[in-house]
Protein backbone atom coordinates (compact mmCIF):
# COMPACT_ATOMS: atom_id res chain seq x y z
CA UNK A 1 0.00 0.00 0.00
CA UNK A 2 2.90 2.64 0.24
CA UNK A 3 2.84 2.94 -3.65
CA UNK A 4 0.65 4.76 -6.09
CA UNK A 5 -3.06 4.64 -5.14
CA UNK A 6 -5.43 3.07 -6.79
CA UNK A 7 -6.40 2.32 -10.49
CA UNK A 8 -9.49 0.01 -10.08
CA UNK A 9 -11.88 2.22 -8.53
CA UNK A 10 -15.43 2.35 -10.35
CA UNK A 11 -16.38 5.39 -12.05
CA UNK A 12 -18.49 8.57 -10.44
CA UNK A 13 -22.08 9.25 -12.14
CA UNK A 14 -24.80 11.61 -12.46
CA UNK A 15 -26.21 11.48 -8.71
CA UNK A 16 -29.60 13.66 -9.75
CA UNK A 17 -30.32 11.57 -12.90
CA UNK A 18 -31.27 8.00 -11.62
CA UNK A 19 -31.48 8.58 -7.56
CA UNK A 20 -34.88 8.94 -5.73
CA UNK A 21 -33.64 11.53 -2.85
CA UNK A 22 -37.29 12.68 -1.93
CA UNK A 23 -36.88 15.00 1.20
CA UNK A 24 -37.91 13.69 4.25
CA UNK A 25 -38.27 16.21 7.83
CA UNK A 26 -39.60 15.18 11.12
CA UNK A 27 -42.65 17.18 12.05
CA UNK A 28 -44.14 16.80 15.38
CA UNK A 29 -42.14 13.08 15.11
CA UNK A 30 -43.60 12.47 11.78
CA UNK A 31 -41.66 12.22 8.38
CA UNK A 32 -42.89 14.30 5.72
CA UNK A 33 -42.36 13.39 2.19
CA UNK A 34 -42.81 14.85 -1.08
CA UNK A 35 -41.24 15.06 -4.65
CA UNK A 36 -37.04 15.54 -5.38
CA UNK A 37 -36.07 18.28 -7.36
CA UNK A 38 -35.34 17.27 -10.68
CA UNK A 39 -32.75 20.22 -11.63
CA UNK A 40 -30.08 21.57 -9.51
CA UNK A 41 -29.20 25.28 -9.32
CA UNK A 42 -25.61 25.41 -8.56
CA UNK A 43 -25.90 26.00 -5.10
CA UNK A 44 -27.67 23.12 -4.45
CA UNK A 45 -25.87 20.75 -6.52
CA UNK A 46 -22.41 21.70 -4.77
CA UNK A 47 -23.55 21.75 -1.62
CA UNK A 48 -25.31 18.58 -1.67
CA UNK A 49 -22.03 17.48 -3.27
CA UNK A 50 -20.24 18.29 -0.48
CA UNK A 51 -22.48 17.41 2.44
CA UNK A 52 -22.89 13.87 0.80
CA UNK A 53 -19.25 13.40 0.33
CA UNK A 54 -18.30 13.99 3.44
CA UNK A 55 -20.49 11.79 5.03
CA UNK A 56 -19.23 9.15 2.91
CA UNK A 57 -15.71 9.96 3.85
CA UNK A 58 -16.74 10.08 7.35
CA UNK A 59 -17.77 6.97 6.99
CA UNK A 60 -14.80 5.23 5.33
CA UNK A 61 -12.67 6.90 7.32
CA UNK A 62 -14.45 6.50 10.73
CA UNK A 63 -14.41 2.52 10.09
CA UNK A 64 -10.27 2.44 10.28
CA UNK A 65 -9.96 5.37 12.50
CA UNK A 66 -6.11 5.30 13.75
CA UNK A 67 -5.37 1.95 12.12
CA UNK A 68 -2.36 1.35 10.77
CA UNK A 69 -2.03 0.41 6.99
CA UNK A 70 -1.07 -3.39 7.47
CA UNK A 71 -4.20 -3.79 9.79
CA UNK A 72 -6.54 -1.98 6.82
CA UNK A 73 -4.92 -4.52 4.16
CA UNK A 74 -5.85 -7.05 6.70
CA UNK A 75 -9.26 -7.06 6.73
CA UNK A 76 -10.26 -5.14 3.36
CA UNK A 77 -7.98 -6.89 1.23
CA UNK A 78 -4.91 -5.53 -0.39
CA UNK A 79 -6.26 -1.94 -1.44
CA UNK A 80 -7.49 -1.21 1.83
CA UNK A 81 -10.63 0.29 2.40
CA UNK A 82 -12.38 1.69 -0.96
CA UNK A 83 -15.89 2.38 -0.18
CA UNK A 84 -18.36 3.23 2.38
CA UNK A 85 -18.68 -0.11 4.84
CA UNK A 86 -21.79 -1.57 5.02
CA UNK A 87 -23.89 -0.25 6.71
CA UNK A 88 -22.01 3.07 6.11
CA UNK A 89 -22.00 4.59 9.41
CA UNK A 90 -20.90 7.94 10.43
CA UNK A 91 -19.58 9.81 13.28
CA UNK A 92 -20.18 12.81 15.43
CA UNK A 93 -18.54 14.86 12.77
CA UNK A 94 -21.53 14.54 10.16
CA UNK A 95 -23.93 15.05 13.23
CA UNK A 96 -22.71 18.06 13.90
CA UNK A 97 -22.27 19.18 10.34
CA UNK A 98 -25.94 18.96 10.03
CA UNK A 99 -26.72 20.88 13.56
CA UNK A 100 -24.21 23.46 11.59
CA UNK A 101 -26.31 23.95 9.02
CA UNK A 102 -29.83 23.94 10.99
CA UNK A 103 -28.43 27.19 13.29
CA UNK A 104 -27.14 28.66 9.89
CA UNK A 105 -30.62 27.78 8.18
CA UNK A 106 -32.45 29.33 11.45
CA UNK A 107 -30.68 32.18 11.52
CA UNK A 108 -30.94 33.19 7.56
CA UNK A 109 -34.84 33.07 8.30
CA UNK A 110 -34.52 35.06 11.52
CA UNK A 111 -32.04 37.59 12.62
CA UNK A 112 -29.81 37.70 9.39
CA UNK A 113 -26.26 38.83 11.21
CA UNK A 114 -22.93 37.22 12.57
CA UNK A 115 -24.43 37.74 16.28
CA UNK A 116 -27.36 35.57 15.45
CA UNK A 117 -25.49 33.32 13.57
CA UNK A 118 -22.96 32.78 16.57
CA UNK A 119 -25.78 32.16 18.89
CA UNK A 120 -27.97 29.73 16.87
CA UNK A 121 -24.79 27.96 16.23
CA UNK A 122 -24.14 27.08 20.17
CA UNK A 123 -27.14 26.54 20.82
CA UNK A 124 -27.07 23.77 17.82
CA UNK A 125 -24.12 22.03 19.00
CA UNK A 126 -25.73 22.45 22.76
CA UNK A 127 -28.97 20.21 21.24
CA UNK A 128 -26.77 17.94 19.53
CA UNK A 129 -25.21 17.31 23.44
CA UNK A 130 -28.05 16.77 24.36
CA UNK A 131 -29.18 14.29 21.90
CA UNK A 132 -26.08 12.39 22.56
CA UNK A 133 -25.23 12.37 25.89
CA UNK A 134 -28.70 12.71 27.44
CA UNK A 135 -27.68 15.71 29.47
CA UNK A 136 -28.12 19.42 29.36
CA UNK A 137 -25.09 21.82 29.77
CA UNK A 138 -24.93 23.40 32.96
CA UNK A 139 -25.01 26.90 32.23
CA UNK A 140 -28.57 28.73 33.23
CA UNK A 141 -29.42 30.12 30.05
CA UNK A 142 -28.73 27.26 27.69
CA UNK A 143 -30.23 24.97 29.85
CA UNK A 144 -33.33 26.84 29.99
CA UNK A 145 -33.25 26.85 26.09
CA UNK A 146 -33.00 23.87 25.27
CA UNK A 147 -35.57 23.27 28.27
CA UNK A 148 -37.82 25.62 26.39
CA UNK A 149 -37.36 26.10 22.52
CA UNK A 150 -38.31 23.53 19.65
CA UNK A 151 -35.43 21.49 18.90
CA UNK A 152 -36.75 21.19 15.75
CA UNK A 153 -36.98 17.95 13.18
CA UNK A 154 -33.41 17.02 13.26
CA UNK A 155 -32.60 16.78 17.15
CA UNK A 156 -35.60 14.12 16.98
CA UNK A 157 -34.15 11.83 14.33
CA UNK A 158 -33.23 8.65 16.46
CA UNK A 159 -30.58 8.55 14.16
CA UNK A 160 -29.32 11.51 15.85
CA UNK A 161 -29.12 9.83 19.08
CA UNK A 162 -26.78 7.35 18.46
CA UNK A 163 -23.37 8.07 20.44
CA UNK A 164 -20.24 8.34 18.23
CA UNK A 165 -16.90 8.94 17.45
CA UNK A 166 -15.70 12.04 19.38
CA UNK A 167 -13.36 13.80 21.17
CA UNK A 168 -13.49 14.46 24.83
CA UNK A 169 -12.95 18.18 24.16
CA UNK A 170 -15.98 18.31 22.10
CA UNK A 171 -18.10 16.70 25.13
CA UNK A 172 -16.61 18.47 28.16
CA UNK A 173 -16.42 22.33 26.54
CA UNK A 174 -20.09 21.29 25.64
CA UNK A 175 -21.46 20.25 29.08
CA UNK A 176 -19.64 23.50 30.14
CA UNK A 177 -22.20 25.49 28.01
CA UNK A 178 -20.14 25.78 24.85
CA UNK A 179 -18.85 29.51 25.90
CA UNK A 180 -15.33 29.36 24.24
CA UNK A 181 -13.67 32.34 21.87
CA UNK A 182 -11.59 33.17 20.09
CA UNK A 183 -10.46 35.86 22.86
CA UNK A 184 -11.27 33.28 25.83
CA UNK A 185 -10.28 30.35 24.44
CA UNK A 186 -12.10 27.16 26.40
CA UNK A 187 -9.03 24.54 26.15
CA UNK A 188 -5.64 24.68 24.55
CA UNK A 189 -7.19 21.75 21.77
CA UNK A 190 -5.52 21.71 18.48
CA UNK A 191 -6.88 18.74 16.93
CA UNK A 192 -8.89 18.80 13.57
CA UNK A 193 -12.18 17.90 15.10
CA UNK A 194 -13.98 21.18 14.18
CA UNK A 195 -13.09 20.73 10.68
CA UNK A 196 -16.31 18.62 9.27
CA UNK A 197 -18.68 20.42 11.21
CA UNK A 198 -18.21 23.85 9.22
CA UNK A 199 -17.97 22.60 6.04
CA UNK A 200 -21.75 24.39 5.73
CA UNK A 201 -20.44 27.37 6.26
CA UNK A 202 -18.24 27.67 3.43
CA UNK A 203 -20.78 26.67 0.98
CA UNK A 204 -23.23 29.23 1.83
CA UNK A 205 -20.63 32.44 2.32
CA UNK A 206 -18.26 34.37 0.66
CA UNK A 207 -14.68 33.50 1.79
CA UNK A 208 -13.99 35.94 4.00
CA UNK A 209 -17.11 35.84 6.10
CA UNK A 210 -16.57 32.59 5.80
CA UNK A 211 -13.07 32.30 7.14
CA UNK A 212 -14.72 34.72 10.15
CA UNK A 213 -17.50 32.52 11.18
CA UNK A 214 -16.17 29.38 11.00
CA UNK A 215 -12.84 30.28 13.10
CA UNK A 216 -15.71 31.02 16.09
CA UNK A 217 -17.59 28.07 15.43
CA UNK A 218 -14.67 26.05 16.22
CA UNK A 219 -13.54 28.11 19.12
CA UNK A 220 -16.75 26.81 21.03
CA UNK A 221 -14.82 23.51 21.67
CA UNK A 222 -11.43 24.02 20.48
CA UNK A 223 -9.46 26.90 22.03
CA UNK A 224 -6.28 26.53 20.09
CA UNK A 225 -5.39 28.72 17.34
CA UNK A 226 -4.18 26.29 14.94
CA UNK A 227 -7.98 24.32 15.41
CA UNK A 228 -9.60 27.68 14.70
CA UNK A 229 -7.87 29.19 11.90
CA UNK A 230 -7.64 25.54 10.51
CA UNK A 231 -11.45 25.36 9.95
CA UNK A 232 -11.25 29.02 9.19
CA UNK A 233 -9.14 27.95 6.24
CA UNK A 234 -11.05 25.27 5.15
CA UNK A 235 -14.37 27.25 4.94
CA UNK A 236 -12.40 29.91 2.75
CA UNK A 237 -11.75 27.07 0.69
CA UNK A 238 -14.76 25.38 0.39
CA UNK A 239 -16.11 29.14 -0.67
CA UNK A 240 -13.85 29.20 -3.46
CA UNK A 241 -14.34 25.83 -4.91
CA UNK A 242 -18.12 25.79 -4.70
CA UNK A 243 -17.60 29.14 -6.65
CA UNK A 244 -15.63 27.40 -9.07
CA UNK A 245 -11.66 28.79 -8.62
CA UNK A 246 -9.34 26.36 -8.09
CA UNK A 247 -7.60 24.79 -5.65
CA UNK A 248 -4.24 26.95 -6.81
CA UNK A 249 -6.17 29.98 -6.79
CA UNK A 250 -7.75 29.17 -3.69
CA UNK A 251 -4.86 28.76 -1.87
CA UNK A 252 -3.28 31.61 -3.04
CA UNK A 253 -6.30 33.82 -1.87
CA UNK A 254 -6.36 31.89 1.11
CA UNK A 255 -2.39 33.34 1.97
CA UNK A 256 -3.77 36.51 2.37
CA UNK A 257 -5.97 35.64 5.23
CA UNK A 258 -2.94 34.97 7.19
CA UNK A 259 -1.16 37.27 6.74
CA UNK A 260 -0.07 38.52 10.25
CA UNK A 261 -1.44 35.60 11.95
CA UNK A 262 1.40 34.31 13.63
CA UNK A 263 -0.32 32.33 16.30
CA UNK A 264 -1.47 29.88 13.16
CA UNK A 265 0.64 30.73 10.32
CA UNK A 266 1.50 27.02 10.31
CA UNK A 267 -2.06 26.34 8.94
CA UNK A 268 -1.11 27.76 5.83
CA UNK A 269 2.50 26.61 5.70
CA UNK A 270 0.99 23.05 5.79
CA UNK A 271 -1.34 23.64 2.87
CA UNK A 272 1.19 25.02 0.81
CA UNK A 273 4.03 22.17 1.36
CA UNK A 274 0.65 19.85 0.43
CA UNK A 275 -0.04 21.34 -2.55
CA UNK A 276 3.71 21.24 -3.38
CA UNK A 277 3.92 17.95 -2.74
CA UNK A 278 0.47 16.64 -4.33
CA UNK A 279 2.34 17.94 -7.31
CA UNK A 280 5.22 16.54 -7.45
CA UNK A 281 4.34 13.08 -6.04
CA UNK A 282 0.74 12.51 -5.75
CA UNK A 283 -0.84 9.39 -4.94
CA UNK A 284 1.92 8.10 -2.62
CA UNK A 285 0.74 7.00 1.21
CA UNK A 286 4.21 7.77 2.37
CA UNK A 287 3.73 11.34 1.81
CA UNK A 288 0.42 11.54 3.23
CA UNK A 289 1.50 9.87 6.25
CA UNK A 290 4.68 12.61 6.49
CA UNK A 291 1.91 15.06 5.72
CA UNK A 292 -0.16 13.75 8.88
CA UNK A 293 1.71 13.09 11.58
CA UNK A 294 -0.82 13.51 14.21
CA UNK A 295 -4.66 14.72 14.65
CA UNK A 296 -3.40 18.26 14.55
CA UNK A 297 -5.86 20.52 12.49
CA UNK A 298 -3.42 22.15 10.36
CA UNK A 299 -1.83 18.71 9.19
CA UNK A 300 -5.31 17.06 8.78
CA UNK A 301 -6.57 19.81 6.16
CA UNK A 302 -3.17 20.11 4.54
CA UNK A 303 -3.58 15.86 4.47
CA UNK A 304 -7.06 16.33 2.96
CA UNK A 305 -5.63 19.15 0.27
CA UNK A 306 -2.63 16.57 -0.74
CA UNK A 307 -5.62 13.98 -1.21
CA UNK A 308 -7.80 15.87 -2.91
CA UNK A 309 -5.33 17.22 -5.60
CA UNK A 310 -3.25 13.94 -5.91
CA UNK A 311 -6.31 12.97 -8.55
CA UNK A 312 -8.80 15.91 -8.68
CA UNK A 313 -10.55 14.91 -11.55
CA UNK A 314 -13.90 13.82 -11.73
CA UNK A 315 -13.78 10.14 -12.83
CA UNK A 316 -10.93 9.81 -9.90
CA UNK A 317 -12.74 11.64 -7.08
CA UNK A 318 -12.97 8.16 -5.34
CA UNK A 319 -9.24 7.54 -5.54
CA UNK A 320 -8.92 10.49 -3.39
CA UNK A 321 -11.25 9.19 -0.59
CA UNK A 322 -9.59 6.15 -0.63
CA UNK A 323 -6.26 7.22 -0.21
CA UNK A 324 -7.45 9.62 2.55
CA UNK A 325 -8.82 6.93 4.62
CA UNK A 326 -6.26 4.21 4.24
CA UNK A 327 -3.14 5.88 6.53
CA UNK A 328 -2.48 5.76 9.48
CA UNK A 329 -3.35 9.25 11.19
CA UNK A 330 -7.24 10.45 11.82
CA UNK A 331 -8.58 9.04 8.81
CA UNK A 332 -12.50 10.18 9.56
CA UNK A 333 -11.74 13.80 9.90
CA UNK A 334 -9.10 13.57 6.93
CA UNK A 335 -11.38 11.67 4.60
CA UNK A 336 -14.28 13.59 4.93
CA UNK A 337 -12.61 16.72 4.45
CA UNK A 338 -11.37 15.30 1.53
CA UNK A 339 -15.39 14.47 0.22
CA UNK A 340 -15.99 18.17 1.17
CA UNK A 341 -13.43 19.37 -0.96
CA UNK A 342 -14.33 17.37 -3.70
CA UNK A 343 -18.28 17.87 -3.44
CA UNK A 344 -17.87 21.43 -3.60
CA UNK A 345 -15.53 21.52 -6.45
CA UNK A 346 -17.59 18.99 -8.68
CA UNK A 347 -21.02 19.13 -7.91
CA UNK A 348 -23.27 16.42 -7.88
CA UNK A 349 -22.10 14.69 -10.47
CA UNK A 350 -19.23 13.47 -8.09
CA UNK A 351 -21.19 11.74 -6.09
CA UNK A 352 -21.32 7.22 -6.61
CA UNK A 353 -24.72 6.75 -6.81
CA UNK A 354 -23.32 2.90 -5.93
CA UNK A 355 -23.11 4.26 -2.52
CA UNK A 356 -25.81 5.85 -1.61
CA UNK A 357 -27.88 2.56 -0.33
CA UNK A 358 -25.41 1.84 2.30
CA UNK A 359 -25.31 5.03 4.27
CA UNK A 360 -27.35 5.92 7.62
CA UNK A 361 -29.39 9.37 7.95
CA UNK A 362 -28.47 10.18 3.54
CA UNK A 363 -31.94 11.02 2.98
CA UNK A 364 -31.78 13.58 6.27
CA UNK A 365 -28.35 14.59 4.73
CA UNK A 366 -29.65 15.59 1.03
CA UNK A 367 -32.87 17.10 2.82
CA UNK A 368 -30.30 19.67 5.36
CA UNK A 369 -28.26 19.97 2.21
CA UNK A 370 -31.10 21.37 -0.13
CA UNK A 371 -32.77 23.25 2.75
CA UNK A 372 -29.69 24.96 3.34
CA UNK A 373 -29.34 26.53 -0.01
CA UNK A 374 -32.67 26.98 -0.83
CA UNK A 375 -33.12 29.23 2.03
CA UNK A 376 -29.95 31.05 1.24
CA UNK A 377 -31.15 31.41 -2.53
CA UNK A 378 -34.18 32.93 -1.01
CA UNK A 379 -36.57 29.43 -2.11
CA UNK A 380 -37.86 28.91 1.43
CA UNK A 381 -41.51 29.28 2.17
CA UNK A 382 -43.90 29.35 5.52
CA UNK A 383 -44.12 25.54 5.60
CA UNK A 384 -39.79 25.36 5.31
CA UNK A 385 -39.39 28.07 7.46
CA UNK A 386 -41.68 26.23 10.37
CA UNK A 387 -39.32 23.02 10.22
CA UNK A 388 -36.60 25.56 11.51
CA UNK A 389 -37.85 27.18 14.55
CA UNK A 390 -35.92 30.30 15.00
CA UNK A 391 -35.04 31.30 18.94
CA UNK A 392 -37.46 33.92 20.68
CA UNK A 393 -35.35 33.38 24.01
Amino acid sequence: MAGLFFDHLGESVRLHESVDFSPVRVSRGMPLLGPGSSTLSHRKSHTRAAFVMSAFGDSMGGAVHHDDPDSIVVRYGAYGICSPPKPGLVTSGTQLMLFTADALIRNRIGQNSRTGALRELRHAYLRWFKTQLALEPNRGTAKFYLEDSDPGWLAQMPQMRQVRLSEPCVTSSLRQGANGTLESPVNSNATGVALTRVTPIGLVFGPSEAFWLAARAAAFTNGHPVACYASAALAHLLADLSAGNPMTLAIESLTNSFRGRVEAYSVITHIRDAARRAEKTPRQLKVLEEISRDSAADQVLASAVYCFLSDPDLSRASWSLALAANHSGPSALTCSVTGALLGAWHGANVINRRWLARMELIRAIVQVADDLSDAFDGMFNASDEAAYPVMTN
